[in-house]
This record gives structure tokens, C-alpha cells and sequence, in this order.
């Protein structure tokens, strides 16, 4: 059994000692007031959104949903000291971002990615299926699925009205649709970033784990450290104003645009006081 005190080299954020003791709220107060505020501007934003049962309104609306569920984990994570996983969160939430400039932009172009990247998911999955060795004894049950499969891919295409499908369905596909608009730029290479840095293995970040010091090299378990929470706050106001701007113009006509204003500001100013920018 564990000890009813447990340790942080125990059970690490699920410990006791670390729950118990964890300041990173109180000392960063500031930073998690903003991040609800934008939070509940969303949030409000989405009781406004118009309900006529289209795609273009269907898909935004739930990206935006995506988005604030998103902003929520990642203020619930920061407070007992994630870091990665804080940083994963905020990449779903930029690509939310770019599928959503995309879709303003060109619905008919986000179908035929959105298509292509169903139909390849699909179509692949079920062939890994079928030929998987534990399944060789369902070659009926397979066949017959597959028939379901094209069913379903043919209703899709009805509901959302695309005529054909993109040959190449990735994030970067969908940047390249918005690649000459200033929040796109900022955003995907944002996503490139801390993809690298934080999300992927790679050397950069596998190195987030290790301290060098005159004594010698540390592998290190710890929660986030201040600049890195507010490298997180940036990234993820960043992701969700620009995506609010985008619901604000195209869907609420413009009846948040002061307060959208007020909170870029204050962004810009609260991210320059904790050293984030310059």
C-alpha cells in the first residue's frame, strides 16, 4: 500500500506532497486569471452562435467547442505543473485554428481534406484489419464491414456536399491553404515549434529533461518551471484569440470585437511584463 503522505518521487503530480504543496497558481495568479477570462468569453461566444443545422456552422461550432475544452485542460494541467502534455493540448487547439481559417476561407477545400483524410484513415484501417493474422478466421465479417464502410464514406460526402477528395490530407495541407495570412504564419510555426520542442521525441525534447551543471548531468522529473508556464499561457491565448477573432467576424458579426480588443492588449502587456516577449 502506498503512504497516505506520498512523495513526489513516489507518484509524482499524483502525490499527495505535490498536490498539497503546489503554489503554481498562487504564484502565478495573474496568468491563470487571464486564461479564464478568455475562457469564459468563449464560452459565451458559443451560447451566441448561430444554430441553423449547416455544415459551415456545424463544423466551426464544434471546433470551437474543441478549442475550449482544450483551454480548460490545459488550465487545469498547468495548475499542478504539466509541461508536454500541456504543450500537446495547445497543438490541437492551433490546428483547430488553422482548420477553422480554412474553412471561412474555403469550405469546399476543408471537405475535400477533411474527405481525403477520413477516406485514407478508413480505407487503411480496415485493410490493416484484414490482414492482421489474429483475423483471418473473420474474412466474412471483414468483407462485410467493408461494405458498411464504403456506405458511410458515401453519406458523409452527401452530408457535407464535397466533390472530391484531397490526395494530400495533413495540417500542413491545410496551412498551405492560409500560408499568406499574418495569424496562419504565426500559428503554424508556433505548431512546428513546439512540436519539436515538447510533443515529439526528438532531441530537443528529451533534452527538457536534462540539467548540466559544473557537478555534472541531471536526469530530471519536475513539474513546469515559471517560464515555462508562461510559455504555455502565450501560445495558448495566442491560438484561442486568433480563433475567436475568426468566430467573432465570420459568425457573431463583429458583437465581441471591444472585448477581443481589450484582451489583446492586455495579453500583449501581461506577456511582456512575465518576460515572454519583448
Amino acid at each position: 500500500m502506498m503512504d497516505k503522505e506520498s512523495t513526489f518521487r513516489q507518484e509524482g503530480f499524483l502525490s499527495k506532497e505535490h498536490n498539497q504543496n503546489n503554489k503554481i497558481q498562487d504564484e502565478n495568479a495573474h496568468a491563470f486569471e487571464f486564461l479564464r477570462d478568455i475562457n469564459t468569453m468563449m464560452m459565451e461566444m458559443s451560447t451566441k452562435f448561430p444554430n441553423t443545422a449547416i455544415a459551415k456552422n456545424i463544423v466551426a461550432h464544434a471546433l470551437m467547442f474543441r478549442v475550449i475544452q482544450s483551454l480548460q485542460a490545459v488550465i487545469s494541467l498547468l495548475n499542478v505543473g504539466y509541461r508536454a502534455e500541456i504543450f500537446s493540448i495547445i497543438r490541437m487547439m492551433q490546428e483547430s485554428y488553422l482548420f477553422l481559417a480554412l474553412h471561412v476561407k474555403n469550405e469546399k477545400k476543408l471537405h475535400e481534406i477533411l474527405h481525403g483524410d477520413e477516406y485514407g484513415f478508413k480505407l487503411k484501417m480496415h485493410t490493416a484489419i484484414s490482414n492482421a493474422p489474429e483475423y483471418s478466421d473473420y474474412h466474412e465479417i471483414t468483407k462485410e464491414s467493408e461494405v458498411r464502410l464504403r456506405e458511410q464514406m458515401r453519406d458523409e460526402k452527401t452530408y457535407f456536399g464535397y466533390e472530391s477528395k484531397s490526395k494530400t490530407a495533413s495540417i500542413t495541407a491545410v496551412y498551405n491553404e492560409t500560408s499568406t495570412e499574418q495569424n496562419s504564419i504565426s500559428i503554424y510555426r508556433d505548431y512546428l515549434l513546439i512540436s519539436n520542442t515538447y510533443c515529439h521525441v526528438s532531441i530537443h525534447s528529451l533534452c527538457q529533461h536534462v540539467q548540466k551543471t559544473q557537478e555534472g548531468t541531471t536526469l530530471l522529473f519536475r513539474p513546469a518551471n515559471k517560464g515555462e508556464i508562461w510559455e504555455a499561457v502565450m501560445y495558448a491565448s495566442k491560438a484561442c484569440t486568433a480563433f475567436s477573432g475568426i468566430i467573432n467576424k465570420s459568425y457573431l458579426n463583429g458583437l465581441h470585437s471591444e472585448e477581443l480588443k481589450q484582451i489583446y492588449r492586455y495579453m500583449e502587456s501581461i506577456l511582456r511584463d512575465n518576460g515572454v516577449i519583448k
